[in-house]
């Protein structure tokens, strides 16, 4: 049922529309008052005055006496309660899965080369091979390869996953003994929390170190990611302040935290650790390789917040301290191979820097280079060279080739497209930079590019304001540039100047020959006060007055 009251409170009154359903059987009307929940709108009245007000308070009583009889008479069936329906939130789209056509030449060393990962991590980063590879041979040989990594170690999901890969593939995974994994690493967990809790309750500080670390690797063992970055948190508060402990265990804190997505802890323990590092106690002997995976960890924190710029100095900082470091590393420290570092600081320096950032960074750097011909492909040995040399065509087919290369490493791979479409930009942008006018045709034949396709990107690009004040001309096909450069303008500005002042010394010398030769001008008079007044040259030159005429 529906009615409408006004209730009055001090001096303002409001109007009430309520609905209300009618009793259940078998119900009370006070149990049914208590499950109904009305519908109110309410609409703000002024009143005009205390009887006003008297008249509000009367009706309220009247109407909520209509409520109650409206609670009896109102059939269920007429009433539309306003609640909106409530349910699960639609799930979020999933992102698209770029497959790439790129065939990595020696799966098994690439396989190897992944030591420096935890065991789970290698594991998906294999599974990750099999997923994005368009090539069937490659991706089944990923994927084989995953479940050989994934059967020793004690993450029960990653065993099943593998297995599931290999079958889905037309090979034999057998995932039979991921129960019996998961079953002894959670018993190395439990004796690692026991070993935890004797070192507590003794108060030992270097026990409780310790203890905190080994749960923090059964848990990364696990591939319990979040669990691990709290045990190694903890681990490092144990540590003593400025030591080589404290430094390591920040270290683990941003590595694990990274590979986890959790990149507030990996800010805050990459400070810490930098911050430890150069305190004077420190040993030195392992602060090369800490700093490396630090930077990997900022990296990777920069990609994630789409800060490409500041991405591509820690990747080429990274590629540049590759050279003193050897290819041993412990497991498990590493959030980044060394043999992805090559390709992803060529792809992020030719979108990021500018023609005299490559030369300084990376051209004119030995131990950049070095690395690149020690690590990287052809692509990521070459691109920065042409891109410096101006030999475009042969710059895009390498910067697509590091996508397509880049498209199988799950750090970059979702920042690849954008950062080709950078690089090309940026490309176009250095090809124009010289001229005032570039004609289309001949810039789409240096690009290797269909014309069309090169006006929408340089109009793009006109429009973003990349490309200064160069405006397209569709009629010409051409770019030309709208205003003049500050080199004209600074020559109009000093002829101007030249003119004007020639023109004020032509008539002081012209001053100065009238009084030489006792030659006085004048002005016709315009009134009775201009009448016997001196004007003009008469007032400088020191004459008389002159009558009128």
């Amino acid at each position: 049922g529906t009615s409408i009251t006004s209730v009055s409170r001090g001096r303002r009154s409001r109007q009430l529309l309520i609905c209300t359903p009618a009793p259940f059987a078998g119900r009370s009307v006070l149990s049914q008052q208590r499950s109904v929940q009305p519908v109110i709108a309410a609409r703000a009245v002024t009143p005009r005055g205390p009887l006003a007000a008297e008249a509000g308070r009367s009706r309220g009583r009247r109407a909520s006496a209509q409520r109650s009889a409206a609670i009896m008479e109102t059939p269920p069936e007429a009433v539309e309660m306003a609640v909106e329906p409530t349910g699960p939130p639609a799930p979020a789209p999933a992102p698209e899965v770029v497959r790439t056509s790129f065939v990595i030449p020696d799966l098994a060393a690439f396989a190897n080369g992944l030591q420096a990962l935890s065991r789970p991590q290698r594991v998906k980063r294999l599974l990750f091979v099999a997923d994005r590879s368009i090539n069937v041979d490659q991706a089944k040989r990923a994927a084989e390869l995953a479940l050989f990594e994934a059967t020793p170690g004690g993450d029960a999901s990653s065993i099943r996953a593998a297995a599931q890969k290999v079958q889905d593939l037309g090979g034999n995974g057998d995932s039979t003994q991921a129960d019996a994994a998961d079953t002894q690493s959670r018993d190395k967990l439990r004796k690692a929390e026991a070993d935890l809790a004797r070192a507590r309750t003794a108060r030992d500080k270097s026990a409780t170190k310790t203890a905190y670390a080994n749960v923090a690797a059964c848990h990364v063992e696990r591939g319990d990611l979040a669990p691990a970055v709290k045990a190694f948190s903890r681990a490092r508060d144990h540590c003593q302040a400025g030591s080589s402990d404290q430094v390591e265990a920040c270290v683990m804190v941003a590595v694990t935290a990274a590979a986890h997505g959790a990149w507030s802890n990996v800010a805050s323990y990459c400070a810490k650790a930098e911050h430890a590092l150069d305190a004077p106690g420190v040993a030195r002997n392992n602060n090369t390789i800490h700093r490396r995976r630090l930077k990997t960890c900022k990296l990777a924190s920069h990609l994630d917040g789409k800060r490409y710029a500041e991405a591509a100095r820690e990747a080429v900082a990274v590629a540049s301290g590759l050279v003193d470091e050897d290819d041993e590393a412990t497991p498990g420290f590493d959030f980044v191979p060394s043999q992805d570092v090559a390709a992803q600081a060529a792809l992020l320096a030719v979108s990021s820097f500018d023609r005299s950032q490559l030369k300084s960074l990376c051209v004119d750097d030995a131990a950049y280079k070095t690395t690149l011909a020690q690590r990287g492909s052809v692509a990521a040995k070459d691109v920065v060279e042409v891109c410096y040399a101006g030999d475009y065509a042969k710059a895009l087919s390498f910067i697509a080739a590091l996508g397509d290369e880049l498209a199988l490493d799950p750090v970059l791979a979702p920042h690849a497209s954008a950062l080709k479409e950078k690089a090309v930009d940026r490309l176009i942008a250095q090809y124009c930079k010289p001229y005032k006018t570039v004609d289309l045709a001949r810039m789409a034949s240096a690009f290797s590019l269909e014309q069309d396709a090169l006006e929408d990107r340089v109009a793009r690009l006109v429009g973003s304001g990349q490309l200064g004040d160069l405006r397209v001309d569709l009629v010409d096909h051409a770019l030309r540039s709208s205003t003049s450069s500050k080199r004209d303008a600074a020559l109009r500005d000093v002829l101007e100047r030249g003119n004007s002042y020639l023109s004020e010394v032509r008539g002081l010398l012209l001053r100065t020959s009238c009084v030489e030769h006792d030659l006085v001008a004048r002005g016709r008079a315009t009134g009775p006060a201009d009448r016997g007044g001196l004007r003009g040259l008469d007032r400088w030159a020191g004459g008389a007055p002159l009558a009128a005429a």
